[in-house]
């Protein structure tokens, strides 16, 4: 664990392309899926949901904020449905492996909720929604597809903090689009 750390950091250097810290700021949209399967999903079957973030160079690597939302449904019907949201910080080392493609990977910590379709259950307001923590890693592949836009496909493993620990490993692909950060974020961020 420690040797990939050193790694991911060694992979973040300048050397490998990096801008300077604050400097753009990229946003991306990506449909994403659950398509592991363990104790978690003989209760529940995940759909298909979708991701938001924004990412920015940071000092060593980039950081990113985003937000995934995926709706699961009851598979027998006796447990409600449920909508999750997972709120996520994530910090990424990334390199340029050719002229067009580049890789990433990184850790991810964040606030996974669970809202529970109230509908034919008698369920109190405690229990209509659950927030655990949640800490995860990524890996990702970039293309750049033309000017500042690029192709993203990812995939994220992500361990829900709950008495009995759900793990659930999301796959997405998505597109992305990167502009000059504006001055004054830049002047707040450094």
């Amino acid at each position: 664990m420690f040797a990939a750390f050193i790694g991911l950091l060694v992979l973040s250097s300048p050397t490998s392309g990096q801008s300077a810290p604050f400097d753009s700021l990229t946003i991306g949209i990506n449909a994403i899926t659950n398509p592991n399967r363990n104790v978690f999903h003989d209760f529940w079957t995940p759909e298909t949901g979708a991701e938001g973030y924004a990412e920015m160079p940071f000092y060593l690597g980039d950081i990113r904020i985003g937000l995934q939302y995926l709706p699961y449904e009851s598979v027998s019907g006796i447990e409600p449905d449920f909508n999750s949201l997972f709120g996520y910080l994530q910090w990424d080392a990334r390199t340029r492996s050719f002229k067009n493609l580049s890789a990433n990977g990184g850790v991810r910590i964040g606030l996974f909720q669970m809202r529970f379709a109230e509908n034919n259950f008698d369920l109190s307001e405690g229990l209509i929604v659950e927030r655990e923590f949640a800490i995860g890693a990524s890996l990702g592949l970039n293309y750049n597809l033309y000017k500042q836009w690029r192709l993203n496909i990812a995939g994220s493993y992500v361990s829900i903090l709950t008495d009995k620990k759900i793990e659930l490993l999301f796959l997405s692909f998505g597109i992305s689009r990167t502009f000059p950060a504006p001055q004054w974020l830049k002047n707040f961020l450094k």
